[in-house]
């Protein structure tokens, strides 16, 4: 997203006072970018639309991050993925690799194994070289922290309720 601000931040059609990444998380910052693209939209290069489109895409997954079980938002980023255009820019830099990896790795890990067979006679060093691999899906399937948070205040109010009715008697 900051590359994205970075860009938007080059253009002359665009004021960059309010232009942020914390401001980037709000919904009002579509329709700030809305309202001062508004005029020159029909003039503005591709390049510059196609950054305003980025943010929006950007802005939906952030939301989506919170929104959303480790399992969904994995689907969630295949769906962007498969949806987004060849022009499209946040998709190719290192953060979105980055995040496709975190979003993997929060559903499940490859791990690849040597299987251990015997050589086949009359092969000698050459059998050594590649023993044959397997490829190993264990699931993570990481809990949503806001089912964990609701978890902890019902075990506190649990406790509170246990603490509450010994007072009383």
């Amino acid at each position: 997203m900051d590359s994205c601000l970075q860009e938007l931040k080059k253009s002359r059609f665009i004021d960059t006072s309010d232009l942020t990444l914390d401001n980037g998380l709000f919904k009002s910052f579509d329709l700030i970018l809305q309202r001062q693209l508004d005029q020159v939209w029909h003039v503005a290069p591709r390049r510059l639309k196609q950054i305003v489109y980025d943010l929006k895409t950007l802005r939906s997954i952030a939301a989506a991050l919170l929104k959303y079980d480790s399992v969904t938002f994995l689907k969630y980023l295949h769906i962007c993925r498969a949806s987004e255009s060849k022009e499209c820019m946040w998709l190719f830099t290192d953060a979105a690799h980055a995040m496709f990896e975190y979003a993997k790795k929060r559903v499940y890990v490859l791990r690849r194994r040597v299987e251990r067979q015997s050589a086949p006679k009359g092969l000698g060093k050459r059998a050594a070289l590649d023993p044959p691999m397997s490829t190993e899906l264990i699931p993570i399937l990481e809990p949503m922290p806001k089912w964990t948070l609701v978890e902890d205040i019902l075990d506190e109010i649990e406790e509170e309720r246990a603490e509450g009715g010994a007072a009383f008697a």
